[in-house]
């Protein structure tokens, strides 16, 4: 498991600035996520997904329409690259990195960060502690 901390700075109503740490754990495979316990899944946010269905056989949600209802999915792809036919129907957001113009992967880091902490306000509001 690799342990991410980011801070976040939100203002309040009073324009006070407020700033807060979120804890993240990465794990790369499902057998680590066991060790976190049996309420682990309740608490992934993230999948990132190649694109291949059978990368999900061994998760809780093992299909794709399924497994991305639950948590957030993120496919990262070269903006060159043609698309995925496979991911069309997955709630994924595409990720593109442009293979040519690498100075600009801190607005693609971002806009990741952005969209990650919007689905889990809207869907697991209870990990977000503020």
């Amino acid at each position: 498991m690799i342990p991410i901390y980011r801070k976040r700075t939100s203002i309040d109503s009073s324009g006070r600035e407020h700033e807060t740490q979120a804890r993240y754990g990465v794990v790369d495979n499902v057998e680590a996520l066991g060790k976190f316990g049996p309420d682990a899944w309740d608490r992934v946010v993230c999948v990132m997904t190649t694109g291949q269905a059978w990368q999900f056989r061994p998760y809780k949600w093992n299909e794709p329409i399924q497994l991305f209802h639950h948590v957030k999915g993120i496919y990262v792809c070269w903006s060159n690259d043609p698309p995925n036919a496979k991911i069309k129907d997955w709630n994924v957001t595409e990720l593109k990195i442009d293979p040519i113009r690498r100075h600009v992967d801190k607005s693609v880091v971002a806009h990741f960060w952005k969209t990650l902490d919007t689905w889990t306000a809207a869907n697991k509001p209870w990990l977000i502690k503020g």
